[in-house]
């Protein structure tokens, strides 16, 4: 009798105690859900189909999407025949190049010459928005897939529901905007993991096509390459996913596909002349994120900056801005351009100062920011700028994510677990040091608490069914070693 599956983070029970297992429980007991769980490509198909009917369902509130105005004006200049080099490198700095071109090809293919030559559109053209939507359906059944692989189908149903029912991932999947990348390449990464221990014909187009996938996500979001250092750790640490296999064999695939997603990554770069999302402007003008002061030369002075250190002239501000931190380069260089080399170097030199000054304070501003990250709400109040609205319910699931962590460690979570989470964590870098006071920016970074506090979860079920089980009449309490194996988190993918 063959074993089914049961998800790769569990041990297969052997075919006699499936067979006790069943004898124990009526046959009425097997549903269609179970049995749609055990046929993995039944249940992706089932999630890809959820997810295609969830693209024609737009969310009540929409994001205005700023950033889609510049993205618009480039690729439309590159839609009309100007180089896209020039274009990208030259007028348009800084920005991640994914976007423009995507929306260059979208607009030569549907919209006429002589409407593009009347200006740019104050929209993206409609195919864009659904290629965009497709992708992020694509993305949640290959996601699932990979987690049916690599962890439980509780798993995989949880982190699934929370893409296509939760407000929030609602409302960043119809914005038609970058933030959903680094989800695309989460998404890739975790399946190319879980094909490495596949036969040759399958584990090298797979991988090939993951490291694709990966490196077109991070031409949309420079960040979504930071999800790449898991297949840099199963190299390092192969034994952790895969026990029973040739380790020589999964280390030298994982590196492959590590080096290969990050060499993939920096060509269109290098080819386009671009330097890609600026570094240093993000650091800078997000510290005032929780208020602060500006003087008349728009030098930021953050919350934490005491009253006796701001000029005469300093007026207090609420959050972070673009603008400021221009008008701040512009009045050390007045023809400096925007997100150029020359302008993150002054934003990297009144960063470092910041530090200089006031090390204590940007020590608590990042600390927040942690705190901001994991408070796992799928449900945030926001605004439709993607702001979040800060509530009691906030703080209550914070100490929520605080009792995860104490059960991972008091219930023994298995080191699967604890791997994919340390793995993944660089993930979580991005709005830590930029800014935790967005869905789009917040979302995708919390992925991986997710999965974690969704393994703890499942462990702990199954660790509490096995010691509530009652001995059969006639039997000891004897621990049955084909029910132990239930506990068991660290079996390879087959």
């Amino acid at each position: 009798m063959s074993t089914p599956a049961t998800g790769s983070l569990t041990r297969r029970l052997p075919a006699d105690a499936i067979a006790r297992d069943t004898k124990q429980r009526p046959r009425s007991t097997a549903s269609f859900t179970t049995s749609l769980l055990r046929n993995r490509t039944a249940a992706t198909a089932f999630i890809l189909l959820a997810a295609i009917a969830a693209s024609f369902f737009p969310p009540a509130d929409q994001n205005p999407n700023y950033r889609m105005r510049h993205m618009l004006k480039a690729g439309w200049r590159i839609a009309r025949g100007e180089s896209a080099a020039n274009v990208l490198s030259l007028a348009y700095p800084g920005y991640d190049v994914g976007t423009p071109l995507a929306l260059a090809v979208v607009m030569r293919q549907t919209i006429p010459a002589e409407t593009l030559a009347t200006g740019p559109p104050g929209s993206p053209p409609p195919l864009y928005n659904w290629l965009h939507r497709a992708a992020f359906a694509a993305a949640v059944a290959t996601l699932f897939a990979a987690l049916m692989r690599l962890t439980t189908p509780f798993v995989a149903i949880g982190i699934a529901a929370l893409l296509l029912l939760s407000p929030n991932w609602r409302l960043i999947a119809y914005s038609s905007d970058v933030y959903t990348f680094p989800m695309f390449a989460l998404a890739a990464t975790l399946m190319g993991v879980a094909l490495l221990n596949a036969k040759p014909r399958v584990a090298w187009p797979g991988l090939i096509a993951c490291a694709l996938a990966v490196a077109a996500s991070a031409l949309f979001r420079n960040v979504s390459i930071l999800c790449i250092g898991l297949a840099l750790a199963v190299a390092l640490v192969p034994g952790v996913l895969c026990r029973d296999a040739a380790r020589a064999k999964i280390r030298r695939r994982a590196l492959a596909f590590f080096a290969l997603a990050l060499l993939l990554s920096k060509v269109p770069g290098l080819l386009l002349n671009s330097s890609g999302h600026v570094f240093w402007h993000p650091l800078h003008c997000g510290l005032a994120e929780f208020g602060g002061h500006e003087d008349a030369q728009a030098r930021l002075y953050p919350w934490f900056v005491p009253a006796a250190d701001l000029p005469a002239n300093a007026i207090p501000i609420d959050d972070w801005t673009d603008d400021r931190s221009f008008r701040r380069a512009r009045q050390i260089i007045p023809d400096v351009k925007t997100c150029s080399a020359e302008y993150d170097a002054i934003m990297r030199d009144d960063y470092v100062d910041l530090w200089r000054k006031y090390p204590t304070g940007l020590l608590q501003t990042y600390g927040i920011r942690l705190a901001n990250v994991f408070t796992l709400n799928p449900m945030h109040a926001h605004t439709t700028a993607s702001r979040i609205v800060p509530s009691t319910t906030d703080r209550v699931l914070l100490i929520g994510w605080i009792a995860t962590m104490l059960a991972a460690v008091l219930l023994r979570a298995p080191n699967r677990t604890w791997f994919l989470l340390v793995a993944l964590s660089p993930m979580l870098i991005p709005p830590i040091i930029a800014h935790s006071g967005y869905i789009m920016y917040n979302a995708p970074a919390r992925l991986p608490l997710y999965i974690f506090a969704l393994c703890t979860l499942d462990h702990a079920w199954r660790r509490w069914r096995l010691t509530s089980k009652q001995p059969t009449p006639g039997h000891t309490n004897t621990p049955d070693p084909d029910n132990a194996e239930l506990t068991d988190v660290i079996a390879h993918t087959r």
